[in-house]
């Protein structure tokens, strides 16, 4: 079995690091292994863009949820953190892992303070099985 990821992060048309990273994934190999997936969130601009793409966003990941077995949420901020919010809620529901074989949140001691304030934690696992068999993952999961 083939794993899935859904990656939620800005637009392809913002300017910034987790763009560029993101771009960069996108031309790898495992972006076509794992059957990727790019949920774009947010959009430099007015207001209404904003909403716009947000909305855009959560309806696609409501769609697409089932069918993806990890979501990789990149968050940068703590305005972008308040906005990934209810994806983290909503793959919690579906019972989604937050999974990646390296740090992709910009600080942990920040990123695991902010999860640990809406319930969440942020730990380091081995996976013994499947296409990520060996690996380190970081973990998200519901205190």
């Amino acid at each position: 079995m083939v794993l899935r990821v859904l990656v939620v992060a800005t637009s392809r048309k913002t300017r910034g690091g987790i763009t560029s990273v993101v771009k960069a994934h996108e031309t790898g190999e495992q972006w076509d292994k794992y059957h990727c997936r790019w949920i774009q969130t947010h959009r430099d601009g007015p207001a209404w863009r904003k909403l716009l793409y947000l909305f855009t966003a959560l309806l696609e990941y409501l769609v697409l949820l089932p069918w993806y077995d990890i979501v990789h949420i990149h968050v940068a901020t703590t305005q972008s953190a308040r906005r990934k919010k209810i994806f983290f809620e909503l793959g919690h529901i579906y019972n989604k892992a937050d999974g990646h074989a390296e740090k992709s949140l910009p600080s942990y001691t920040f990123a695991r303070q902010w999860l640990q304030h809406y319930g969440y934690d942020l730990q380091k696992r081995r996976v013994t099985s499947g296409e990520l068999r060996n690996k380190n993952v970081w973990w998200v999961t519901k205190q």
